[in-house]
């Protein structure tokens, strides 16, 4: 039997609860002895409702504004029917409210869907991996397409799942999921991104920011500019001002596609860009190292408002009188509400992974050994991320190997991607890994 709190609403009665939750009213009024009169209750009042219990391994789900049954039996990965089944005092499938619990059964399954590609150098070089969330079906990708100078490295699927980019010797290449036809785009990338619409690819370099079609056609964005980052709609990007012969700091701006209406932040430091999917807040990450280490702060920047929140990082003695701070940015959820990102706890490089909602609050905190990096997933409540299994010597000694894991933040599932090898830079798509 599994106690539940229920919060009366306008027009119910004791029978009506009882009758919701698949219960008799003499249980339901078992359960509350405050309860002198059963013809007597208003709302706002709690209530304990007594129901079956979960199954092994279940679980209390409270229901959050906009949630529906169907979006909560994704999230967790059953059917609808089996949270129906679960729950025989929901009646309407279509009738749920916010601060309602329900019960979760485990899953039939527990690997979300879709596709990682990664880097890794279990044969003793770096090349392009891939599998299911589950670390299931591994193929390689590329066979000796970088060097020990130029290795393989920041692989990204295409928002519809048909391509992977990645750098390698040579620029700025593209290739379908088996690795077959590769295509070189570029030359000389420093970074870059996919649209929306995955026909075309920004990219920066010393020169500026340009945008390549799968064509190899090339257009020039604008001089003086890098880190570029797609708004939705694919008309505008984010972008950083790069720091000046180490003065100043990197500053976020954004810019149309054809150069126009260019406008900079200058409050807001931004090394590093992740556009919220609405396209109302970027992260950024300010970094800059040092002899004496490094200093890595990530932001939340409001386009609305103009509001910029610090989230918390790891403080830490730099040197004698001056206390920086050490996190790393992550990803935002699909739904653009909470933003995950890591810091470190100790200079042996124990660290957290956290989820801040956009007023930078904190709301969730895993503890993780050692250097977590961080992404959200393109399934919400799941993330992804790499962590090396050996501890440092300081903030900057990220360690080898590194395994990679996906991590659902509300039930705490886990599931090992890849390892134990030097496994990294993982990126997940929704799609299902193609047969090769």
């Amino acid at each position: 039997m599994v106690l539940l709190i229920y919060t009366v609403q306008p027009g119910d009665t004791l029978f009506l609860i009882a009758q919701r939750f698949g219960i008799t009213l003499q249980q339901l009024l078992a359960a509350n002895p405050q309860i002198v009169n059963p013809n007597l209750i208003f709302p706002g009042q709690q209530i304990t409702i007594p129901v079956p219990g979960p199954p092994p391994d279940g679980q209390v789900y409270v229901v959050r504004p906009g949630d529906t049954l169907f979006g909560i039996a994704q999230r967790f990965g059953v059917t609808l029917a089996q949270l129906l089944a679960a729950n025989p005092q929901i009646t309407n499938p279509d009738l749920i409210f916010p601060g309602q619990q329900i019960l979760i059964p485990t899953p039939v399954t527990a690997t979300p869907p879709g596709c990682v590609v990664y880097v890794s150098n279990r044969t003793g070089r770096a090349d392009l991996w891939r599998s299911n969330a589950a670390g299931e079906g591994t193929v390689q990708i590329t066979r000796e397409s970088g060097t020990q100078d130029e290795p393989v490295s920041n692989p990204q699927w295409s928002p519809d799942g048909r391509f992977i980019a990645y750098q390698a010797v040579g620029g700025l290449f593209v290739i379908d999921p088996c690795g077959r036809r590769p295509l070189r785009l570029a030359v000389e990338v420093s970074n870059y991104s996919w649209s929306n619409d995955s026909t075309r690819i920004a990219f920066g370099n010393s020169e500026g920011i340009f945008i390549v079609d799968l064509m190899g056609n090339t257009q020039r964005v604008i001089e003086g500019l890098t880190n570029p980052a797609w708004f939705p709609g694919d008309r505008r990007l984010a972008a950083s001002v790069p720091e000046t012969d180490g003065v100043g700091s990197a500053r976020l701006a954004t810019v149309g596609v054809s150069g126009a209406n260019l406008q900079v932040f200058d409050s807001v430091p931004a090394r590093e860009i992740r556009v919220s999917p609405n396209g109302r807040y970027a992260a950024t990450q300010f970094f800059r190292g040092f002899a004496f280490g490094i200093f890595s702060t990530v932001y939340i920047y409001d386009f609305d408002t103009g509001g910029l929140v610090t989230l918390p990082g790891f403080e830490f003695e730099a040197q004698p009188g001056v206390t920086r701070d050490v996190s790393f940015l992550g990803g935002w959820a699909p739904d653009s509400s909470r933003l995950v990102y890591s810091t470190l706890l100790s200079e042996d490089g124990l660290g957290e992974i956290r989820v801040a909602d956009v007023s930078g609050n904190i709301r969730q905190r895993f503890r993780r050994q050692y250097y977590p990096m961080v992404d959200w997933g393109p399934v919400s409540d799941w993330v992804i991320y790499t962590v090396s299994e050996q501890p440092g010597n300081t903030v900057t000694d990220v360690t080898s190997p590194r395994d990679i894991y996906v991590l659902n933040v509300v039930t705490n599932r886990e599931l090992r991607v890849a390892g134990p090898a030097d496994d990294y830079a993982p990126d997940w798509s929704a799609r299902a890994c193609p047969p090769c």
